[in-house]
């Protein structure tokens, strides 16, 4: 039977039950989708947590580690969860990076390195380096 020979009764609970259907899925979709992000942004805070500090409490950006650790997290962040946050770690690198300016040697990849890193979440929370305080 084609669609011209139903009743229009018949028609419309078919077309609404598809949309219905329709809905629902996007529903699942989008609920596992916000899951996802939330358990990916958790995990780049546990990560975040493996950050070096020195004995003057700053940030030590001429490790490699930090470097594979801001990498990492630029790549798990989508910028709109937890900023503040992220803000405040942002802010410590870029104080760390002022004062570590005068590297070199092997230090200074690992510099570049960190600070390429650190463009990359700030490109991520979509603020400028010059807005950090």
């Amino acid at each position: 039977m084609s669609w011209e020979n139903l009743p229009s009764e018949i028609g419309a609970k078919i077309l609404a039950t598809r949309y219905n259907m329709r809905n629902e899925a996007c529903k699942k979709i989008q609920a596992r989708h916000q899951i996802r992000q939330h358990l990916r942004e958790q995990t780049a805070i546990d990560i975040s947590l493996d950050i070096e500090i020195d004995e003057n409490e700053s940030i030590i950006v001429c490790a490699p580690e930090l470097a594979i650790i801001l990498d990492t997290c630029s790549h798990l962040i989508n910028g709109n969860h937890n900023r503040e946050y992220w803000l405040v770690i942002m802010e410590g690198i870029k104080e760390s990076l002022t004062i570590n300016h005068d590297v070199y040697g092997k230090e200074l990849m690992y510099y570049m390195y960190s600070k390429q890193a650190y463009k990359k979440i700030l490109e991520k929370l979509r603020v400028t380096e010059e807005s950090i305080p």
